[in-house]
């Protein structure tokens, strides 16, 4: 099918073999692109490790901060809630003798509940009044 002059122009159409300065020159090219892969891997493994440095110290911090919170919610519950419930008991208590007393703390200060009640229990422990003549700015009668 193929004559061999077509074959030997497909030989003449090849580009001719490298010479010694050209190979010099891709092993250079080689050399640069080893050394910025290596550059570019060392700084991947920086980044990583300094990464790592900052979330420990961020969760350490956090952990910490957590221990400080469970100190103080410790407190709460063995010194100052005692101490509270105590108070609002004396408090109950002085309303029932005084008469007087007793509309400004059946108005402000809520019955007592449960030690521990649900969220869908709590009250606030103050109460405010209610405003009078409140009025909304978008009721449905108002333009």
């Amino acid at each position: 099918m193929s004559s061999p002059d077509r074959e030997g122009d497909l030989l003449e159409n090849q580009p001719p073999a490298a010479s010694a300065g050209q190979f010099k020159e891709l092993e250079e090219k080689i050399f640069i692109l080893r050394r910025l892969f290596l550059v570019v891997l060392l700084a991947f493994i920086f980044l990583g490790l300094s990464l790592n440095l900052y979330l420990h110290r961020q969760t350490r911090e956090a952990l910490r901060r957590f221990e400080d919170a469970r100190s103080v919610i410790t407190h709460y519950e063995q010194v100052q809630r005692p101490f509270i419930q105590n108070f609002a008991g004396s408090l109950q208590a002085f309303a029932n003798t005084h008469p007087d007393f007793n509309a400004i703390f059946t108005r402000y200060l809520p019955q007592q509940q449960a030690s521990n009640p649900t969220p869908a229990q709590a009250m606030p422990l103050l109460r405010t009044p209610p405003l009078q003549d409140q009025k909304t700015p978008l009721s449905p009668g108002s333009k």
